[in-house]
């Protein structure tokens, strides 16, 4: 069941994938000039480093969404005996994918004309309020981390498995709970970043924790499918196998 690939694990190389290029987005913004004064750097080059600091806001967004999206596929694939839970990990899917894709177009036409978003002070037109974007974006990630924590225990608690594996799976599974922690931290840091006076400088707090919590989904996304070395470890096609005696 588990030993061949799945859309869990494309899911999953589609995050990776995401992620090193966000990674390399943010190195880019760095070189360019990013967290430090506007007033240091010339035009060219902070125009430059807020063009890497937009992609950087596409591709988290993507990257956290794929890692929910392999989290769900993963669910899919284990816990197959429960109808209500595979309806609604296809509800979440589906939630996810609609969300994913309007945050990533608001992202991109976050300004009118586009390239306002990276040459503010050159290019006349709008933009929205980057603040409550950012903000519901963040709250979004939070509440669907949590839920793809706790609709699992009740599951895991009604298999035929020792209280010791049991445990053990809601931990291992639990594991979301960091991403949660890093979310409300990047949380804290957006106002001041979407209001800062310096729009190359401001913002470098909030970019560090958008960077360790998109890190630390692909993580906690591929650890369910990691055997550990302890002697509770468990191993998911045991608990598949539990699930079709069940």
């Amino acid at each position: 069941m588990l030993g061949k690939l799945g859309l869990d694990d494309a899911s999953t190389i589609l995050a990776l994938i995401f992620l090193v290029i966000q990674c390399g987005a943010s190195i880019a913004a760095v070189n360019h000039g990013y967290g430090r004064p506007f007033e240091l750097l010339s035009r060219s080059q902070a125009a430059q480093a807020l063009k890497c600091f937009f992609l950087l806001q596409i591709l988290y967004k993507l990257t956290m969404n794929c890692t929910k999206l392999s989290m769900l596929f993963l669910y899919l694939r284990i816990f197959t005996d429960r109808p209500w839970f595979i309806r609604t990990c296809w509800s979440l899917i589906t939630f996810v994918l609609c969300a994913c894709i309007s945050f990533t177009l608001a992202t991109i036409l976050q300004c009118n004309p586009i390239p306002r978003a990276w040459e503010r002070w050159r290019i006349d037109g709008s933009c929205v309020d980057i603040y409550a974007l950012w903000y519901s974006n963040a709250v979004y990630n939070i509440l669907t981390d949590f839920l793809l924590v706790l609709m699992v225990p009740p599951v895991i608690f009604k298999l035929k498995l020792p209280m010791r594996q049991k445990l053990a799976l809601t931990c291992i599974f639990g594991l979301g709970v960091i991403v949660c922690a890093a979310s409300i931290s990047r949380l804290t840091t957006l106002y001041s970043s979407a209001y800062g006076d310096d729009i190359t400088a401001g913002s470098l707090v909030s970019t560090i924790w958008t960077t360790i919590e998109a890190g630390l989904g692909v993580i906690c996304a591929n650890l369910p499918m990691v055997q550990t070395a302890s002697p509770a470890r468990v191993h998911l096609n045991e608990v598949a196998r539990s699930i079709a005696k069940h």
